[in-house]
């Protein structure tokens, strides 16, 4: 959820979906549960990391190594423009400030 201090409090919220890719028998799990909430208020600075995603694999050696991207349904959201994940690290961080700016 985003927030806006203004005198006319303002909130937007938007669904962002994660993809962890694996193509061979063990299904990767995200630690926490599938489903997480964040917030994050309208004046943010670029490059502010909001949550760092972590998901384990139990296959062994380079079948265990994940990575993190958007799913194709957020990859072409407004949400993308706003967003961004390290596909190494799982890191969820803002792309740009002001967030109202932007239509979601």
């Amino acid at each position: 959820m985003v927030q806006h201090g203004g005198p006319q409090a303002k909130t937007g919220t938007t669904s962002i979906l994660v993809n962890v890719i694996d193509s061979n028998d063990n299904k990767p799990e995200f630690v926490g549960g599938p489903t997480f909430e964040v917030s994050v208020v309208e004046n943010t600075p670029p490059g502010t990391v909001i949550i760092k995603l972590e998901a384990h694999d139990a296959d062994e050696g380079l079948n265990g190594q994940v990575s993190y991207s958007f799913a194709p349904s957020t990859r072409n959201s407004p949400a993308a423009r706003v967003f961004s994940i390290r596909n190494d690290t799982g890191e969820l961080s803002v792309k740009v400030c002001c967030l109202f700016i932007l239509p979601m």
